[in-house]
């Protein structure tokens, strides 16, 4: 930054936490001594990872794991405020966009891949799955932006769905850079990122991993199709369930069927064998970086929602969003990861 702070730059700044292992420094340990995990504050997802360390690491491994992973958030912090400070002493602080997110959501605990496994305490506060899943606990993470003059402060936007896609664009359009836009499945969103709007992106977003046996999943604007690694679709309406505890694809079929269609012709885009060098392939498949990625746009049956020409919802929101709060209220603590609450604007591929 020091060398660049005369000319535009972009720095992007990845950090291992909290990555395993979590091994914190002493100094930050210190700070959390004295935490006690009260589990009765926690969601049922958070009682098996409590039951998963205490079975690996004994009675007081969720306590001690706790402090550990606090400890890394904290010292992760530290390093964004040297950041921060930094640019207000290089005085470019009102000319530079800072952004901080993850690239997906909390870790499970895993014995076999990860040396510190007690450690993985992260939260997904109510979601449901983790990293490696689709599930909004896997795919939901934080957002949080500064721009000062340019991007209000202190505002929340908890209803726009935005992706790590739509950087690209967007950050060319802040900057008055000129793209193609059909080189890229991203979108500007920049009227989200200053705060003008709470929009959603246009298109659908979809994820997959490059195996055969993988979970796949679409997401436009309020509706989420999700299907497992077994081939077994449902459909959630993330604005009251964001907790995805209800499959709604038997009350409103024509949007799960419509939201399949679009996910089946996503994945007719993508190569049909990916090489795995852990698996034995040593030839790269050919890709051509010229070309323009496949379009797929969204269910026609939304975009007429959206429009207003369905003049009656699919079904009845308010029944529909007092039964969902009665059945995570059996789950959730009290005020804690709501179904009603949008936990995170921003799913990433």
């Amino acid at each position: 930054i020091e060398r660049h702070k005369d000319v535009p730059f972009y720095l992007n700044l990845w950090s291992h936490v909290a990555h395993s292992p979590v091994k914190p420094g002493k100094e930050l340990l210190r700070e959390f001594d004295d935490v006690e995990v009260k589990r009765s504050d926690f969601d049922r997802y958070m009682q098996k990872k409590f039951d998963s360390a205490q079975k690996l690491g004994g009675e007081n491994a969720v306590n001690t794991g706790m402090r550990r992973y606090l400890a890394d958030i904290w010292g992760m912090d530290l390093m964004i405020g040297r950041l921060m400070d930094k640019l207000d002493e290089l005085g470019i602080r009102d000319n530079t966009i800072l952004a901080f997110t993850a690239d997906h959501g909390a870790a499970p605990i895993l014995v076999d891949k990860q040396s510190t496994p007690t450690s993985m305490m992260g939260w997904g506060g109510g979601l449901k799955g983790s990293k490696h899943t689709f599930y909004e606990g896997g795919l939901r993470v934080p957002f949080i932006l500064r721009w000062p003059g340019h991007i209000p402060a202190g505002k929340v936007n908890d209803k726009s769905i935005v992706s790590a896609l739509d950087w690209l664009p967007t950050i060319c359009n802040l900057a008055g850079v000129s793209i193609d836009r059909d080189m890229f499945d991203g979108e500007n969103v920049a009227d989200i990122w200053l705060g003008e709007k709470q929009r959603s992106r246009k298109d659908p977003l979809f994820w997959k991993f490059s195996r055969e046996s993988s979970e796949r999943a679409v997401v436009y604007g309020k509706w989420k199709l999700f299907a497992s690694r077994q081939g077994r679709f449902s459909l959630h309406e993330l604005d009251h369930d964001s907790a995805e505890s209800e499959d709604l694809t038997e009350k409103v079929p024509e949007i799960a069927s419509e939201m399949k269609q679009s996910l089946l012709k996503w994945e007719q885009s993508l190569p049909s064998q990916y090489c795995n060098m852990k698996q034995g392939c040593e030839t790269p498949i050919p890709f051509d970086g010229s070309s323009r990625p496949t379009y797929v746009g969204p269910p026609q049956i939304l975009v007429a929602d959206d429009a207003g020409s369905i003049q009656k919802p699919p079904f009845d929101y308010e029944s529909y969003a007092d039964e969902v709060s009665k059945i995570n209220d059996a789950v959730l603590p009290s005020g804690i990861g709501k179904s009603d609450s949008t936990l995170g604007p921003t799913p990433m591929p």
